[in-house]
């Protein structure tokens, strides 16, 4: 039987983005599968822009509360276990993950690395455990923009519930307005919004 719940307590669940403790530590990894360890290094370039330095925070909170893994950003690999994030613009896919003894994580835009560490977040979530299988991922999305309205509430995006949408896959989301940071609901500043958006790689429309 469903628990009752006070109004709007739905949004607690849409704004906790990595949940908690979800590791199995009874789950080693295989010959053929990597762990990510204590002491990961999450490399990012050292013109990374704010949307790899979002993702790349998010990679590192997830793996600290849903995986008990400490990890650290850096801009170059210090431990032998790390997640190694580039841009190749001449690539066709989204992004393309390399598992071997390290995980190679190329974009072909600062979107695509995020998304790149988004996956790997769905398959350590499968497998409720830091292990990776060794192999190359490729993908690319269907169609652009996947645009979506704010499941919080109406024209809301506080950031948590931005980083769902993005983990979601959406990489666009809308607006009712009705002039100038005026929406249905009253004043929205727009440029702050977009802004927000921004570092999580989603437009406003």
């Amino acid at each position: 039987m469903l628990k009752n719940e006070k109004k709007y307590e739905f949004r607690k669940r849409l704004l906790n983005i990595h949940k908690m403790d979800i590791r199995n530590f009874d789950i080693f990894p295989q010959e053929n599968e990597l762990e990510l360890k204590n002491g990961i290094n999450i490399v990012v370039p050292e013109n990374y822009s704010d949307v790899i330095l979002t993702g790349a925070k998010d990679f590192e909170d997830y793996l600290f509360k849903s995986m008990k893994v400490s990890a650290m950003i850096t801009n170059t690999a210090f431990s032998e276990n790390a997640v190694i994030c580039s841009i190749d613009e001449t690539q066709s896919e989204d992004y393309i993950i390399k598992i071997s003894d390290k995980v190679y994580v190329s974009g072909k835009n600062d979107r695509g690395v995020a998304r790149g560490l988004y996956c790997l977040e769905d398959k350590m979530n499968i497998k409720k455990a830091p292990i990776l299988k060794k192999e190359e991922i490729k993908h690319t999305y269907l169609f652009s923009p996947r645009m979506a309205h704010s499941g919080y509430g109406l024209d809301m995006f506080p950031d948590e519930y931005l980083a769902s949408v993005a983990h979601a896959g959406m990489d666009a989301i809308m607006l009712f307005i009705h002039g100038v940071n005026l929406t249905h609901t009253g004043f929205v500043d727009f440029n702050d919004l977009i802004y927000r958006a921004s570092r999580y790689g989603i437009d406003v429309y």
